[in-house]
């Protein structure tokens, strides 16, 4: 199966504007070009021809059952992994196999270092590029603005998973990128703190203009986030369709944003592409 490009101004009514076009509107940040995935040793295609691209500002998410890829795919984006065969384009340069200092990293596990304090943590990027100075007004800032002011000489073992995931998204923005990759970073959090934290999340991108690339198996989290949705297939890793999301909702807050009246729409078309996409693999 190729990849299916399939972009909506609304749910019921699908409009194939070709990826192109949108380019036409506003910068792209970053491209895919038909990366395909086998690993060393296993017949097995991991990811086959995937192409897609995200906006300057854009927040895209990925959505797919497990065996996917998605975690693949990432990892190849990020420049921690090669891909059989395709490119990564950062800013219309070249990227592909090699990390971006445009590109930061958010996981489900925060990968705090239990022996730094939040501080140390947060700072590890700046310390490690050598040639990135440590604003201590930034830095204080920063604290205050993801309210963890108070607990920069704690250790990550006396704070809880919210506020070291929290830690963790300040350690990436620290580093200012360009674009930010997010791995089900808030797939372990309890329900009120993860609509906390994606509203904050939200408020801090919007107001940045940075482009977030999100993958979750949550498809109401997917649909609340995102201005562009890519639909996965599993065995191999395929794009099968790619929705754009226009809710009537100005609020960043989740919990408004999941009233809106185009939300279940959205929600019904995706999940039935994913359904499908199962059904058809157990056949």
């Amino acid at each position: 199966m190729t990849n299916t490009s399939t972009t909506e101004t609304n749910p019921s009514q699908p409009s194939g504007v070709h990826s192109a076009a949108l380019k036409e509107h506003s910068k792209t940040a970053l491209e895919i070009l038909s990366v395909s995935m086998t690993y060393p040793g296993n017949d097995a295609e991991v990811l086959r021809d995937i192409s897609f691209h995200a906006d300057k500002g854009e927040f895209v998410t990925f959505v797919g059952p497990s065996g996917c890829g998605k975690s693949t795919l990432f990892n190849i984006v990020a420049g921690l992994l090669a891909p059989s065969s395709g490119s990564v384009i950062v800013d219309y340069k070249e990227n592909t196999g090699s990390p971006s200092d445009k590109i930061g990293y958010v996981l489900q596990k925060d990968l705090l270092l239990p022996w730094r304090t939040i501080r140390k943590n947060v700072t590890l990027g700046p310390e490690l590029s050598h040639n990135r100075h440590i604003d201590a007004q930034q830095i204080t800032e920063l604290f205050h603005a993801y309210h963890l002011h108070g607990y920069e000489d704690s250790y990550p073992d006396q704070l809880s998973g919210g506020m070291r995931q929290r830690a963790a998204l300040m350690r990436a923005m620290l580093m200012n990128p360009e674009i930010i990759l997010m791995d089900e970073a808030y797939k372990a959090l309890d329900y009120p703190l993860k609509i906390e934290l994606e509203s904050e999340l939200l408020d801090r991108v919007k107001d940045s203009g940075q482009t977030v690339v999100f993958v979750t198996h949550d498809i109401e989290e997917a649909v609340t986030l995102s201005d562009r949705i890519y639909i996965l297939k599993a065995h191999p890793g395929e794009i099968v369709d790619e929705m754009q999301i226009h809710l009537s909702c100005n609020s960043n807050k989740i919990n408004e944003r999941r009233l809106a009246p185009e939300f279940n729409e959205y929600y019904e078309r995706i999940w039935k592409t994913v359904e499908s996409g199962i059904r058809q693999e157990k056949r």
